[in-house]
């Protein structure tokens, strides 16, 4: 009998949707870092005799830029201008089994062909983006691998959950926060009346369950179209309404009548803070608490008290003050001081203004008198809704008269007035 033809060999390997997500610990918490989305098909036909392979490859990779809340990218996508949808950079790949006939070259002398021809073929140039945030993020993956090989142990409490969204009123008035529906209270805290959201409260919030992704969807395109979250605010005494989109990190200003209120959008490892302040804020780099007063109809009044290393949103009423001058008192435990007799008005205050020196009086006519200096920061930030940078904000910062810095191999003491001290 006669022998069969040969059939035809045909291996097909497909994967529409490969996605790689690199995360980084925070806590016992991790968060996105890095992200490599691609699609591989091939195919393989007549191995056993002349083979011929030919695949295709498409690949993009982004870092999760977390004060944007989007995937941006590493790898550039390639817009297919006929129909202005972007999709992954594509590269092919060709290998095919050759003939075994011999081939004459220029001289005349017959030369066997090469086994096979290898062709790897990208249409599209390929565009690598680097940017500071990006660098930032890869330097987190670094460390998170860094701490993994070292085997460091995580910071934080087992099971710690964060909490996407935080909103903090400091405002010293209470406000009616109005949220997109697709936000809900955080069941591990206390609802908040949003109606009444009082000074001081903060209010937790996680975000409903996203939609699932349709068939072969990019998930870094998926965050770049979603929609903005927007709230709305007003004081609880006042008719003026506003909304904010708060997908960005940015700090912005709204007027409210005699009020002008920034809205603060602050972005964490797998968080983001929202806070409501006024333009007026005070950093405190002295090693004592401090606290700072008003006067309001010939009256001293508290407004709080800013402790070492933090920062102290100074409330409304003691901004708008028919002065707007902010008095301090140091607490220390060996001594008491009196506030200080001259204030320092914010209204008066411009950007060429340099260092005010501010003298509090011990209590005991005996003692020496507490002194520091005052230096303001003028910060341009985002007026309401729009991306022009002409609206400031002041931070005024407590910082100590002299500081000693003792780069010597041993220590040394100084003697002061009262005290000597010991620099190590």
């Amino acid at each position: 009998p006669s022998a069969s033809p040969p059939r035809g060999e045909q291996l097909i390997v497909s994967a529409p949707v490969i996605v790689l997500k690199l995360e980084g610990g925070v806590g016992h918490q991790t968060v996105p870092l890095l992200i490599i989305e691609s699609s591989f098909t091939s195919q393989v036909h007549n191995w056993s005799s002349d083979m011929y392979i030919e695949s295709n490859l498409a690949v993009e990779i982004a870092y999760s830029n977390e004060k944007q809340g989007v995937w941006e990218p590493i790898i550039e996508p390639v817009m297919d201008t006929s129909k202005s949808i972007p999709h992954k950079w594509g590269l092919s790949v060709e290998v095919e089994k050759n003939q075994e006939d011999l081939q004459e070259d220029e001289d005349g002398g017959l030369l066997p062909p090469p086994k096979m021809t290898i062709n790897v073929v990208a249409t599209e140039p390929l565009q690598l983006l680097m940017t500071k945030t990006c660098l930032d993020v890869l330097g987190q993956l670094g460390q998170a691998f860094n701490e993994a090989y070292q085997l460091r142990e995580f910071e934080g409490t087992l099971g710690q959950k964060i909490i996407p969204f935080v909103f903090k009123n400091r405002l010293g008035k209470d406000l009616v926060l109005k949220k997109d529906a697709s936000f809900e209270p955080a069941p591990e805290f206390d609802r908040v009346d949003l109606n009444h959201f009082h000074s001081g409260n903060d209010a937790y919030m996680v975000v409903k369950s996203k939609r699932h992704l349709v068939a072969q969807e990019s998930l870094i395109r998926s965050t770049q179209l979603q929609d903005e979250k927007r709230i709305s605010f007003q004081l609880t005494d006042n008719s003026v309404k506003h909304e904010v989109s708060i997908k960005q990190a940015r700090k912005r200003m709204f007027t409210l009548e005699k009020y002008q209120i920034v809205v603060n959008a602050e972005a964490f490892i797998g968080q983001k803070v929202v806070s409501f302040i006024s333009l007026l804020q005070v950093k405190n780099h002295l090693s004592v608490p401090v606290e700072i007063k008003y006067n309001s109809d010939r009256t001293s009044l508290s407004v709080g008290e800013v402790s070492s290393n933090l920062t102290f949103p100074i409330p409304l009423d003691a901004v708008y003050s028919s002065t707007g001058e902010l008095f301090f008192q140091p607490k220390t435990q060996d001594a008491s001081y009196d506030v200080s007799k001259e204030g320092v008005s914010w209204k008066t205050l411009e950007e060429t203004n340099k260092t005010k020196q501010i003298t509090c009086e011990a209590s005991r006519k005996d003692n020496p008198a507490y002194y520091f200096n005052v230096l303001p920061e003028f910060e341009k930030i985002y007026r309401e809704n729009t991306e022009d940078r002409i609206d400031q904000m002041i931070t005024l910062h407590l910082h100590p008269t002299v500081i000693l810095h003792n780069l010597l191999p041993f220590s040394l003491q100084a003697t002061l007035e009262v005290c000597p001290i010991l620099l190590h």
